[in-house]
């Protein structure tokens, strides 16, 4: 649908701020107000991001990963290689409300005090990873993923874990493993809002405060280190920060060595990781499909549930065209396709989107002939500012909703604009055209390449900052303003006589 923009706030940019001092000298003082427009025009601002993935504005995806899977504080990226199985990376936002859950098999056998620190070393019940996954979707409605988790004694069924396990406060297994790999166990400790790793020990087990802990390895610890097998790692990760890891990272793939999976972790900004069970017992389901496949049975998975969805909420889902192409003095126009992601249905009338492009903000009402549903889209057609320089625009757009006085959860994306003279506006559906056919190609850089079409018609033309000027502009408009300058000080100086 369509509707009116109109300006809400116009702010200037630093060091080209307007005040009005007294009545005597208002109007010098517009004056210099007009001459700062000129020369500091209301404009966008440039920016590098691209169109948000997910919901992690704040990590940098490393080259080749594709956002498969998204829900609120949680993703599911995919990387493909030629020659080998792809890797699967799950973010995980603890401070947005998403959740780890520690899942076990039945105990069969408590065998108290058998721990290695004098704890218990139960039996478990071995399941497939399908069972624990309808499990947690019998939890919550929000469950997003189930992975494998501890190591384990394969030898017995039901088995006991290599290393503790710690549910709901409960440390309910000490492990069985103390003697192996003395000094490379870890722990990974996780609060309803945070997580950490740690080294693992009688103390540091015992002494935490988390309510839930489950313990692995270093990414040194020599478990088939130099061969491609399954591989299942965390990490943890402070996006903000703040001193505390909010963000869990987990990687599944079926043939890599350890340090090819350490590495992929901090590719994606770990500070710190740790090795959970491997080999033919990684295994990974997520939303009832399964992308990594094994039919060994296992006695612990992690389940991981996104955060439940705010009242208001939407995601950008198409931004059409990606760069414009109009001539000088023509209105920016596009269509942007919006996804309801809250558990409130938009009303009419009652929800605006408010854009906010560098030092210009719009609003404009979701004008809608009718509710939009949880789940549902909405086309607007969204009218902003014109260009009067030919130039290549680069702009970033925030967007956020308001409903009254309350505003909600933002989004931002990246539009470039390219403005041709008046000369080349006959041509805006050649370059359009041509521009679609550019950006199909994965690597193509379209900068380079308009620049190269505009270069053959002979007007080649320089990106632009929004609002820059020739440097003869900054000479050529206060001499054309001097005689205004002259009179009104000449009208001044008669007032005092």
């Amino acid at each position: 649908m369509t509707g009116k923009w109109r300006l809400v706030q116009l702010g200037s940019k630093r060091g080209c701020n307007q005040t009005i001092d007294a009545p005597a000298v208002r109007l010098v003082w517009a004056f210099f107000a007009i001459l700062a427009l000129l020369v500091c025009p209301v404009g966008v601002q440039a920016s590098g991001r691209n169109l948000p993935e997910g919901n992690f504005p704040a990590i940098i995806i490393p080259d080749g990963f594709q956002l498969i899977l998204a829900e609120p504080g949680v993703a599911l990226y995919r990387k493909d290689y030629p020659n080998g199985s792809p890797d699967f990376v799950q973010i995980i936002d603890l401070g947005q409300g998403a959740a780890l859950d520690l899942q076990h098999g039945q105990i069969t056998d408590v065998r108290p005090g058998k721990g290695v620190y004098g704890g218990n070393d139960p039996r478990f019940g071995q399941l497939p990873l399908t069972q624990f996954w309808r499990q947690a979707k019998n939890q919550s409605q929000y469950a997003f993923c189930v992975t494998n988790g501890q190591f384990f004694y394969m030898p017995e069924s039901p088995t006991r874990l290599a290393f503790p396990l710690k549910v709901d406060g409960e440390v309910i297994s000490d492990g069985w493993a103390i003697q192996q790999y003395p000094e490379q166990k870890l722990m990974l400790e996780l609060w309803e809002d945070h997580a950490d790793i740690t080294p693992l020990t009688k103390e540091t087990l015992y002494g935490s405060q988390a309510p839930n802990i489950i313990a692995g390895l270093t990414e040194e610890a020599n478990k088939k280190a130099k061969y491609a097998v399954g591989r299942t790692f965390f990490g943890v990760d402070d996006l903000d920060g703040d001193g505390r890891f909010e963000t869990v990272l987990v990687i599944n793939t079926q043939t890599a060595r350890q340090v090819e999976v350490a590495d992929v972790l901090r590719q994606w900004g770990a500070d710190k990781v740790m090795m959970l069970d491997g080999g033919g017992s990684t295994q990974l389901l997520c939303k009832g499909t399964s992308y990594i496949i094994s039919e060994r049975l296992i006695p612990q998975a992690i389940a991981v549930y996104s955060a439940s969805p705010p009242p208001v909420a939407f995601e950008i889902i198409q931004l059409q065209p990606l760069w414009l192409v109009q001539a000088e003095g023509e209105q920016v126009q596009f269509n942007l396709t919006l996804k309801n992601q809250g558990t409130e249905a938009w009303q009419p009338g009652d929800h605006s989107l408010v854009i906010e492009a560098g030092n210009l903000t719009a609003q404009q009402a979701l004008e809608m002939s009718g509710q939009v549903q949880p789940g549902e889209t909405l086309t607007l057609t969204v009218r902003l500012m014109a260009y009067w320089r030919s130039g290549i625009y680069p702009a970033e757009l925030a967007m956020h909703f308001t409903r009254g006085e309350k505003s909600f959860a933002s989004q931002s994306l990246n539009l470039h604009t390219v403005v041709l003279s008046q000369s080349l506006s006959s041509q805006k559906a050649e370059l359009a055209a041509q521009i679609d056919q550019w950006v199909a190609q994965p690597e193509a850089d379209l900068n380079a390449l308009v620049q190269g079409w505009l270069k053959e018609q002979g007007s080649a033309l320089q990106p632009q900052a929004p609002g820059a000027i020739r440097p003869g502009d900054i000479l050529i408009i206060p001499a054309l303003m001097l005689p205004v300058l002259a009179f009104i000080l000449i009208g001044i100086l008669r007032g005092r006589q």
